[in-house]
């Protein structure tokens, strides 16, 4: 199921939009949403209050902080 998997996850990246951010993020674990295209606003209300992350760039620098 999606907690087992999330249970023994480190963080959780999300495509837009899937209850696994939402789960992951009551679960304690560190939740986004990564959006490669760049065309999801950051507030976008249906991301739930989960981080909205967009581009390579901003990927690699949410994993190295989180992940480390």
């Amino acid at each position: 199921s999606a907690i087992r998997l999330i249970n023994v996850c480190q963080a959780i990246i999300s495509m837009p939009f899937t209850s696994t951010a939402i789960l992951g993020k009551e679960y304690g674990k560190p939740s986004i949403y990564y959006d490669p295209t760049g065309k999801i606003p950051k507030n976008d209300k249906a991301a739930h209050g989960v981080t909205v992350i967009s581009g390579k760039n901003e990927l690699q620098q949410w994993v190295t902080r989180t992940i480390n």
